[in-house]
Parts: structure tokens; C-alpha cells; sequence
């Protein structure tokens, strides 16, 4: 029988020395995995944000106590600090965003300088829209916050027809422009069948403003058709022929 060379054998001593195994080729169970350091942190975060929204709201309602304890007729520099108070919430989180949207159109009218800001904040939070990494409560908050901002807009564009004023008239175009984009949704559902309830909002509001200053909303509205967005040319081709149908007896 043939033996292994001497050599080959020496090495394969000073390889695996007497005494010792050679290394297993058996896998090695992972150990258990220890909580995600990521993940704690993730939690702190979104307690962090709780706690942001909660205090957002909680000064918001603060404004709101303010402001029902002043008189009506009251826009003393106080008072205006706690309306822009609620026009700052608008700019906030989606809880802040659904507060601020039911108390602007309260106290929009009492300080007329503030009209324009009041529109372009609630035009934005009627047009804002939760991320889908949100919690679902989030996510209801903002959908309900959505048409609130709508409906408030024809206390704006009530307020701002009534300064009878260039700045007033602004104010009108602006959010008329805003709700025409809105209705491109409602003709596509129309066209379909169905169509969205936050548009049907946006078609209810805009009728309101044509009540409140006829001339403004359809300047705007033939204005728009002009525009180079495609929702808003499509929005006010569909008021338009609402105007101008036969109405029902």
C-alpha cells in the first residue's frame, strides 16, 4: 500500500496540531436579535410628534378662547395675534391643519387685512393630503379637513365681497381661480359617472362666490380658460356650462 509522502504528512500536522479539530463546517444558529436601535428610535420619534401636534392644537384653542372673549367687533392687535395664530395652524400638521380649517372662516371677517392670508391658507389645506405612512387616524383627520377648508372659503369670499375694494376683489379671483382647478375632478366624474364629493364641495362653494360677486367670479372663470393648466382650463369650461344650463323649474 502506498503511504503519504513525509512531507505532505508534516504539513498537515502543523496544520491541525495534536490535540486540536479542524474547524466545523456546521452553520452556527444567529443569536437572538436584540431590540433595533433603529427602531426605538422610530418610536421616540412618533412620540415626539405626538406630543408636537398635541401642543399645535392646544394653542389653537388657546387663539380660539381669545378671540370669543374679545367682542365681535374687536381687532385690537391682541386679537389679531390670536387670528394669525390660526392662520399659522394651517400651516402645521394635519390635526392643526383640521382645527384651523372649522375656525378661520369664524373670525376671517373681523380682520379684513387678513383676508388674503385666510384664503391662501385654507385653499392650501384644502388641497394638502396625508402621507400614506401616516396612521389611519391621520390620514381620516386629513380627509375631513379637506372639504372643511372648502366650505370656509365662501366665509372668505363673503367677507372680501363686501370690502367692495380692489384688494376685496383679489381676494375672490384668487379663490375662485382656486375651486375652478378643483372641479376638473368633478367633470372627470361626471363623465364617468360618479363624481367626488370634495369637487361637488368645490362646485358648492364656487356657486356661492358667483352669488357673492357675480362679475369677479366669472371674470376669473374666463380668465382661467386661458390658463396653461390643464385642470383649471378643464374646471372652468365645466362651470361655465353649469351657468349657462337651463335650470329646472
Amino acid at each position: 500500500r502506498r503511504t503519504m509522502p513525509e512531507k505532505h504528512s508534516a504539513h498537515k500536522r502543523k496544520a491541525h496540531p495534536e490535540g486540536t479539530t479542524a474547524p466545523s463546517s456546521k452553520k452556527v444558529a444567529p443569536s437572538p436579535a436584540k431590540p433595533s436601535a433603529k427602531r426605538a428610535a422610530t418610536s421616540d420619534n412618533k412620540d415626539a410628534l405626538k406630543e408636537r401636534h398635541r401642543r399645535a392644537v392646544s394653542a389653537l384653542y388657546d387663539a380660539f378662547l381669545k378671540l370669543t372673549a374679545t367682542p365681535a367687533d374687536d381687532s385690537s392687535a391682541d386679537a389679531a395675534t390670536a387670528f394669525n395664530a390660526l392662520l399659522e395652524g394651517a400651516k402645521g400638521g394635519t390635526p392643526a391643519q383640521r382645527v384651523a380649517a372649522r375656525l378661520i372662516p369664524r373670525f376671517c371677517a373681523r380682520f379684513p387685512q387678513h383676508l388674503d392670508d385666510s384664503a391662501v391658507a385654507l385653499v392650501a389645506v384644502s388641497t394638502s393630503h396625508s402621507s400614506s405612512r401616516d396612521p389611519e387616524a391621520v390620514r381620516a383627520l386629513s380627509k375631513a379637513a379637506r372639504p372643511a377648508a372648502l366650505k370656509g372659503l365662501i366665509a372668505v369670499c363673503d367677507a372680501a365681497s363686501q370690502l367692495q375694494s380692489t384688494a376685496g376683489g383679489a381676494t375672490v379671483a384668487r379663490i375662485a381661480t382656486a375651486l375652478l382647478r378643483r372641479l376638473a375632478s368633478e367633470a372627470a366624474g361626471r363623465a364617468q359617472g360618479s363624481a367626488g364629493s370634495e369637487a361637488a364641495c368645490a362646485l358648492e362653494c364656487l356657486a356661492a362666490a358667483f352669488r357673492a360677486s357675480s362679475r369677479i367670479v366669472l371674470a376669473a372663470t374666463l380668465q382661467a380658460m386661458k390658463s396653461e393648466d390643464g385642470k383649471t382650463r378643464d374646471g372652468s369650461r365645466f362651470f361655465l356650462g353649469k351657468l349657462l344650463a337651463p335650470q329646472n323649474p
